[in-house]
């Protein structure tokens, strides 16, 4: 695709080149040559008008050598104008050139490969760079650079007393051979408005270009209000332009201009909280560095009084009133942006300018009220904005109505009508459109009043609603939802994409206002998108579990149970869910695909399949070590961008070049690692998607952050860049210590100021490789040995310990309660792993251990120090007895030896228990709480454990789960814990040794809520599965949507949820099969038989329970095979 100014894009058909073969060398294709011709007159038409620039300012745009600028405060301003249009064009050439050079190039490869040839150079050499030489351009574009530096430089001194009245200048200009006196003179009788001799004079006036002359004289006659002697000149000027004017601007542009200036001025001396919108089109500035828009607020408009002062029309409206027919039809004179006149009263905010206008087009019939409306394509400039879209954008009331109401001044029986209005592409919005997404509320209500089409839709389907819904406008979605008493808004439209009805947006936004609003309207909750989807299920699997209560309905259910959906593309799914929806009932198709493929198979055909599972023996650290960058925040409450600019001026920006495409590329020195380039704004979700690069020197890594233009042909000379030395840039806070933050954020160096222009903010994580000699392969098992069955796994060994138990409970996570499990049926148990200060592994599921008395983390006490809080001596806990192994476990149940209590013994427990409630009351855990598991009181105490003796101590026919339970920055914010841990690395390690001495033939999975975590546990090791637990605040697990993707992208064998999503929408079950994964489910629901049947019917592989006998038997009655 090769793009030609704002023509469409030209399709080069491959097998148009692949035509000529080897005689390719010999022919240039026509749309090469189309692309040539184009840059060619681009490149003309610039270069002419740095020549009339040059002239009229009497500068050399052409070198950079004696800049010396010469112009008061009006013609300063226009010359800056010029210069930034010029410079964004003279870019936007560069990247014409850029994009098809790359484009050529990969087409050329593309033949050399099909023909087995080598004439890409050659071919490049003499059909594309030879056309497409930009030295001109190139050389242009730094001298220009050069004149914004003068000004640049210049702009705090005091202004230069030799400056040249404009009046003078425009004499000398245009004609040679005046006397300096002469000049003088006529620059006198402006000023005194003297009429009679003003015409002697210009009668003296001899050039070829009088008429240029006099159109100039008449601008300066204006403001200086020397009306007199405007019209002692004016019945002579036929024409209200120059010739070659370079923004093809006439008199009353310059006019209306130079009264918005003024008031700009005037305003710099007010108090007025306002923004008024420069002149200088906004389009031509390409970055979020350079701020043209501003933000306007509430009722904002031209109606104060002390604005109206500033306006001053009278030299307006005398202009006008010495207008003759010939001259009427500069009133709809298009300048270089095909603005009108009316577009820049409107766009400064002159709200009388404005109606003068008005009158005057309609009373010279420029301006038809009973057929023209303001709003349609007619009136459209090159940005696609008409004068009602320039009062929107300001935010003026009264201009808008004055523009709307324009019929009423000749129609009294004026009737409001509904008017459709016009887009012309996808990238242009209509009015009530604009004013949606601006939010402004009380404009939409107007426009709608007046009568816009409520229910307009642009070319994507879009309404105004569903702009103000994407957006979480609420304001705005408030009043298209009241309408008017002439229309009302009919919120069942659907997008063309998805099938999207608002509500559809709200939900995957997760917008609980909006979607209440929508739910107040009698949305239908219950319809279903292109893809089969519910509202319900797009809030479900993207994490909006707040917006559930609200979408659930009997209804919904039965959609939500009734169907399957079939995931064709399980990775894709930033926007949209290409599902296919069928009915169980008739089994009929009701959205079909193309691929005979994706027809549903009954349940008991063989021929179904899971998507493959993971393998043994994936890629794993040996010798290097692994270096990941993220861009921004993995946190989801830090709404931190990668890269971000520092406001600068708009001269300061064009000077350091942030006002083009700029992109970021992040190297590093002493790493292997590609350059990874990353355009700005950096696309959605980047935080999930790190850079990698491997070591084997982790302390001379160094990071650089380059910003470059995007289409530069050079990309070695940055204009910015920030360096971040590994090793260093941490605090060191001791051995095998690390900070729980992990961001960063260092600055960007302009090259040439060494000026800071931004921070770049970025995370990372070094992963070290580990070693065992007991790590092994299996190249011809899969991690997840038979899908057959779902499997039933003991939570924290045969339950969490509840305050709401009725009956006593063995104490969670102890060894009691897992062998019970295991005697019960479960083919695991899960525990909770965490590491003491002196790094031994351990048994307990809470953070902070409150059995101290105060709440200090698991991580602060010794091995010692921790088993001594359990209130029983280790030599007293009850001793394992392994299970014969010809006996089925799920027949027998394990013989645990008898504990010999004294009588003594049985009557003090209960003063250990009032010991440990007195102890632990204050405490955080159970001021929350109210209980603590593995106590005396309401569960049978059982000592703590370390994971070594769990691996000694219980059967190794009984599976571990192992959830490694390492703090993430929020987690300990909301513990109150200080924000230090033990480094991951060394972490792991001892968890990974501990488990590989042990290990045996036992299976093992491991488990973390710690997005990190997983990552080191899989690329540490190739032979343990590893499951991502979906947290809350972690962009990378914080909904089944990041889930799938994290554990798809990072090799993971699958995910643990809570059971709440998958039981309201259990046909997301399919989803996560469908992307190559293993599904597991944890929860207090999941101890409700009917729940369980429920996510096993739709594909589940193993559920976390407290209720082991319970699940266990009913799953067993269900199906023999379980």
């Amino acid at each position: 695709m090769f793009i030609r100014g704002d023509t469409p894009c030209v399709q080069i058909e491959y097998t148009r080149v692949m035509k000529f073969g080897n005689n390719l060398i010999r022919n240039q294709i026509l749309e090469f040559r189309l692309v040539g011709t184009f840059f060619d007159e681009k490149k003309g038409q610039m270069l002419h008008r740095a020549v009339l620039i040059s002239r009229k300012y009497d500068v050399n745009l052409f070198s950079q050598s004696n800049i010396c600028i010469n112009l008061d405060g009006d013609e300063k301003e226009d010359f800056l104008a010029l210069l930034l249009s010029l410079r964004s064009d003279l870019q936007k050439i560069l990247w014409y050139v850029e994009i098809n050079k790359k484009g050529f190039s990969k087409i050329l490869k593309k033949v050399d490969k099909k023909f087995n040839m080598s004439i890409k150079s050659s071919y490049m050499e003499s059909k594309v760079l030879t056309p497409l030489e930009n030295t001109a351009v190139i050389e242009l574009l730094q001298n220009v650079d050069g004149y914004l530096s003068y000004f640049n430089t210049n702009s705090s001194k005091e202004p230069r007393k030799d400056t040249i009245d404009p009046i003078i200048r425009i004499l000398s200009n245009f004609s040679f051979a005046i006397s300096p006196a002469l000049a003088t003179e006529i620059q006198t009788s402006i000023y005194q408005n003297d009429a009679d001799n003003f015409g002697i004079l210009v009668d003296k006036l001899r050039s070829k270009s009088l008429s240029n002359i006099l159109i100039n004289l008449i601008h300066q006659c204006l403001v200086a209000k020397s009306l007199s002697c405007i019209k002692v000149v004016f019945p002579y000027l036929d024409v209200l332009m120059e010739d070659e004017e370079i923004n093809n601007r006439n008199l009353i542009h310059k006019h209306i201009i130079d009264i918005g200036r003024r008031k700009l001025n005037a305003l710099k001396h007010t108090n007025k909280d306002i923004s008024l919108l420069r002149y200088i089109d906004q389009s031509i500035y390409l970055t979020s560095a350079v701020t043209n828009l501003y933000t306007y607020t509430r009722n904002s408009n031209s109606c104060d009084p002390d604005l109206i002062n500033l306006e001053e029309t009278e030299s307006l409206e005398f202009l006008l009133s010495q207008f003759r027919p010939i001259h009427y039809k500069y009133l709809l004179g298009q300048d270089i942006y095909q603005r009108l006149p009316l577009h820049y009263a409107v766009q400064y905010g002159l709200l009388k300018t404005t109606q003068l206008i008005l009158d005057y087009m309609i009373k010279w019939g420029k301006l038809d009220p009973k057929v023209d409306n303001l709003n349609n394509s007619k009136w459209r400039d090159s940005g696609g904005y008409t004068p009602l879209h320039w009062a929107i954008l300001i935010r003026d009331i009264e201009i808008l109505k004055t523009l709307l109401t324009m019929n009423q001044k000749t129609d009294p029986l004026w009737k409001k009508n509904i008017y459709e209005e016009e887009t012309e592409s996808n990238n242009t919005y209509s009015a009530l459109a604009l004013a949606a997404k601006l939010n402004y509320d009380e404009i939409v209500y107007q426009l709608l009043d007046f009568g816009l089409d409520i229910n307009h839709q642009n070319k994507k389907g879009e309404s105004p609603l569903h702009i103000a819904t994407r957006l979480n406008n609420i304001a705005t979605v408030k009043v298209l939802l009241n309408g008017t008493e002439n229309q009302k808004q009919n919120i069942e439209l659907r997008e063309n994409l998805y099938g999207w009805t608002s509500l559809f947006i709200a939900a995957a936004q997760g917008f609980i206002e909006i979607i209440q609003l929508f739910v107040s309207a009698n949305a239908k909750i219950n319809d279903v998108d292109f893809s089969g989807w519910t509202p319900l299920e797009h809030a479900v699997f993207r994490g909006h579990m707040n917006c559930v209560d609200l979408l659930l309905t009997p209804e919904v259910q039965k959609i939500v149970q009734k169907h399957t959906l079939i995931h064709e593309n399980p990775y894709d799914m930033k926007n949209g869910h290409k599902f296919t929806i069928y009915d169980k009932d008739n089994e009929s198709q009701n959205e079909t695909n193309e691929s005979d493929s994706s027809i549903p198979l009954p349940e008991n055909d063989s021929r179904i399949k899971a998507a493959p599972m993971k393998s043994f023996g994936h890629d794993y650290l040996k010798d290097k070590l692994m270096i990941l960058v993220t861009l921004g925040s993995t946190d989801l409450k830090k709404k931190l961008k990668p890269v971000e600019f520092n406001e600068i001026s708009l001269i300061d920006t064009s000077i350091s070049q942030l006002d083009i495409p700029l992109s970021l590329i992040v190297k590093a020195k002493n790493a292997d690692g590609g350059n990874v380039i990353v355009d700005l704004p950096a696309h959605y979700r980047i935080e999930t998607e790190p850079i990698i690069f491997f070591t084997t020197n982790y302390e001379k890594v160094e990071l650089f952050f380059d910003i470059v233009p995007t289409y530069s042909e050079n990309r070695d000379i940055p204009i910015g860049r920030a360096v971040a030395i590994i090793s260093t840039i941490k605090t060191d806070l001791g051995k095998a210590k690390e900070s729980l933050n992990g961001e960063l954020k260092i600055p960007i160096l302009e090259v040439n100021t060494l000026s800071v222009i931004g921070n770049v903010n970025f995370e990372f994580r070094v992963i070290t490789p580990f070693k065992s000699p007991n790590m092994t392969t299996k190249n011809n098992s899969t991690y997840w040995k038979s899908l057959i069955k779902t499997r039933v796994i003991g939570h924290r060994g045969l339950g969490e310990n509840r305050a709401s138990k009725k009956s006593l409970q063995l104490g969670e996570n102890t060894l009691q309660s897992f062998i019970s499990a295991a005697n019960l049926g479960a083919s695991y148990v899960e525990f909770d792993v965490q590491l003491t200060k002196d790094y031994v592994p351990i048994i307990y599921h809470d953070f902070l251990v409150s059995e101290t008395g105060i709440d200090i983390p698991v991580h602060n006490l010794t091995l010692q120090q921790f088993l001594a809080l359990s209130g029983t001596e280790e030599n007293k806990s009850v001793s394992s007895t392994l299970l014969d192994n010809s006996i089925s476990p799920l027949s027998s149940k394990l013989k645990l030896e008898p504990v010999k209590r004294s009588k003594s013994e049985y009557f003090s427990h209960f003063e250990d228990q009032n010991e440990l409630y007195e102890r632990i009351k204050y405490t955080r855990d159970f001021k929350i709480k109210g209980y603590k598991g593995n106590a005396r009181g309401q569960s049978i105490q059982g000592p703590f454990m370390t994971l070594e003796e769990a691996f000694k101590r219980i059967p190794t026919h009984v599976g571990f789960n192992i959830e490694c339970k390492y703090p993430m920055l929020y987690e300990a914010e909301d513990e109150e814990m200080d924000n230090i841990a033990i480094e991951l690395n060394k972490w792991v390690d001892t968890v990974l040794k501990i488990v590989y001495d042990h290990k045996k033939d036992r299976d093992i999975i491991f488990s973390s809520f710690h997005p990190e975590i997983c990552l080191l546990l899989s690329y540490k090791q190739p032979s343990i599965p590893v499951y991502a637990n979906i947290s809350t605040r972690d962009i990378r697990s914080a909904s089944l949507q990041e889930a799938i993707r994290f554990a798809t992208r990072w090799n993971l064998l699958g995910i643990v949820c809570k059971s709440d999503p998958l039981i309201i929408c259990p046909r997301l079950i399919r989803v996560i099969k469908d992307s190559g994964l293993v599904c597991v489910t944890y929860g207090s629901d999941n101890n409700v038989l009917e729940n369980v049947k429920l996510q096993i019917q739709a594909g589940l592989d193993a559920v976390i329970v407290d209720s082991v006998l319970e699940i266990r038997k009913g799953l067993t009655l269900e199906n023999n095979d379980l």
